[in-house]
């Protein structure tokens, strides 16, 4: 347990900027050189302070979206269906049958409806 808090205040000083490390240096003098500890503050860390997000508020910062999907199925008579179906067919011939007499006319046909004789 301790360890386990003592990494967690790790990542908080990393996600934040609050850590430091201490460095040896080396300075130059008039007679010589000196060796001297530097104590150095690192930048906040944007995996820290992304692995911190993700784990205080997943709700709000996890990179997975959930989607939630209802399906709705409605159940339709056979006499809905084939009024449906008949309705359908009966727009397509009259589609078919302006197409074709539109391009008649433009092709300059004149079209004549009436019984076949066989």
């Amino acid at each position: 347990m301790t360890a386990d808090a003592e990494v967690a205040a790790s990542t908080f000083k990393s996600a934040t900027g609050q850590h430091y490390v201490e460095e040896e240096r080396i300075v130059n003098k008039a007679d010589g050189y000196e060796v001297v500890t530097v104590k150095r503050q690192l930048p906040p860390d944007s995996n820290s302070q992304r692995f911190w997000l993700k784990n205080r508020q997943p709700k709000l910062w996890k990179d997975r979206v959930e989607v939630k999907e209802e399906a709705v199925i409605r159940v339709i008579p056979w006499d809905e269906l084939r009024e449906i179906s008949k309705k359908a067919l009966e727009f397509a011939d009259a589609e078919h049958e302006r197409l074709i007499v539109g391009r008649a006319e433009r092709l300059g046909i004149k079209l004549e409806y009436g019984e076949t004789k066989d």
